[in-house]
C-alpha cells in the first residue's frame, strides 16, 4: 500500500511539473511583453500557483529517491522543498508584515502632521520636510554605489549557492540505476546549469532540464508501477502453491 502511494505521488509529481514549467513561461511571457503594466494581482496568482507546484514536483524527486534507495537525491529534494516552502511562507506572510509595520510608521509621523496642520507652525513643518527631503536625496545619491555593490554581492552568493545545490542534484540523478541514459542527460544538464549560472547561461538551460526531469519522472512511475505488479504475479503463484501445501497437510492430520 505505502509503495502504491509514492507511485501515485510519482505521477503526479510529474503533472505538477508540467503545471511548474507552463506557469513559469507564462509568467516571465507577461512580464516581458507588459513590463510595469503587468497586473500585480494576476501576478500574485500565478506565483502562488509556481511555489505549490514547485513543492509537488521537487517531493516527486523524494519520493523517486526512496524508491530507488538514492540516499543523495532524497536529501537535495528535501532541501529544494524546503527552500519553496519558506518562499511560499514568505509570500503569503510578508505583504502583512509590510503592512503592519507601514501603519506603526504612519501613527509615528501623526505628530509631525498634526503640527502641519497647525497654522503657527507651518513654517517649521515646511522647513522640516525640506529638510528630510534633501537628506533623502544626498542619502540616495552617496548610497547608490553601495546598493549596486551590495546587490552584485547578492547575486555572486545566490548564483553560487544554488549552482552548487544544481551541481550536486545533478550528481544525484547521475547514481540513478534505472533508465541510465535519461539519468545521465538529465544530470548533465543540472550540473551544466548550476555551473554556468552565474552567467546566465545556465538559466537559459534550466528549463530544459526540468523538461527531462518531468520525463524521468513519468518514466520511473511506469518502470516502478510495472516492476510491482511483476513481483504482484509472481507472488500469486507461489501464495497458491504454499496454500496447496497447507491444505494437503491438514488433510493428512485429519
Amino acid at each position: 500500500m505505502q509503495k502504491q502511494n509514492s507511485f501515485s505521488r510519482l505521477k503526479l509529481a510529474a503533472w505538477a511539473g508540467i503545471l511548474f514549467f507552463i506557469l513559469t513561461t507564462l509568467r516571465l511571457i507577461f512580464i516581458a511583453l507588459t513590463g510595469a503594466q503587468f497586473s500585480p494581482n494576476l501576478n500574485s496568482l500565478l506565483l502562488l500557483l509556481t511555489l505549490i507546484s514547485g513543492i509537488v514536483f521537487s517531493y516527486g524527486f523524494v519520493e523517486m529517491g526512496r524508491l530507488a534507495r538514492n540516499r543523495l537525491l532524497e536529501i537535495t529534494s528535501w532541501v529544494m522543498v524546503a527552500l519553496l516552502f519558506a518562499a511560499l511562507l514568505a509570500f503569503l506572510f510578508l505583504p502583512i508584515l509590510t503592512k503592519e509595520i507601514s501603519s506603526v510608521s504612519a501613527q509615528s509621523n501623526a505628530p509631525t502632521e498634526q503640527a502641519a496642520a497647525n497654522p503657527l507652525s507651518n513654517v517649521d513643518a515646511s522647513k522640516i520636510q525640506q529638510a528630510r527631503q534633501q537628506a533623502l536625496e544626498e542619502a540616495l545619491t552617496n548610497s547608490f554605489g553601495t546598493i549596486l555593490k551590495g546587490l552584485f554581492l547578492m547575486w555572486i552568493v545566490l548564483s553560487l549557492l544554488l549552482g552548487v545545490y544544481y551541481i550536486v542534484f545533478g550528481i544525484a540523478l547521475l547514481n540513478l540505476n534505472e533508465d541510465r541514459g535519461l539519468a545521465i542527460t538529465t544530470g548533465i544538464l543540472e550540473i551544466v546549469s548550476g555551473s554556468t549560472l552565474i552567467i546566465f547561461l545556465g538559466f537559459l538551460i534550466k528549463p530544459v532540464a526540468n523538461l527531462f526531469e518531468i520525463a524521468l519522472l513519468f518514466r520511473y512511475h511506469k518502470r516502478f508501477y510495472e516492476s510491482e505488479r511483476k513481483e504482484q504475479l509472481l507472488k500469486g503463484p507461489r501464495q497458491t502453491k504454499s496454500a496447496r501445501k497447507r491444505s494437503r497437510k491438514s488433510a493428512h492430520k485429519h
